[in-house]
């Protein structure tokens, strides 16, 4: 469950910072999500990052996606290889 958890998290935090960016206070507040390393490995991941981008109009230069060196110690060649389709 935790990739669909995750993608919901994402999901609401593009979604909220889009309704927040017509308040005058928060016009260019940015977002961070924690990506479990089970989410970031998942096939499609980063395509469903850049939909969820896509759909909520959001600017990727906005969006702080973190994640633990679980990541990269579980698979680092596999998870280089996810990185530039997120940059």
């Amino acid at each position: 469950m935790i990739r669909d958890i995750g993608q919901w998290v994402l999901s609401q935090a593009l979604s909220d910072q889009l309704r927040w960016h017509v308040q005058p206070r928060a016009a260019n507040l940015d977002v961070s999500v924690n990506v479990s390393a089970l989410q970031f490995m998942s096939p499609g991941f980063a395509d469903s990052v850049v939909e969820l981008l896509e759909a909520t109009h959001s600017d990727p230069e906005s969006l702080t996606l973190e994640m633990t060196e679980t990541v990269f110690i579980r698979d680092g060649d596999r998870a280089v290889v996810g990185l530039p389709r997120l940059t």
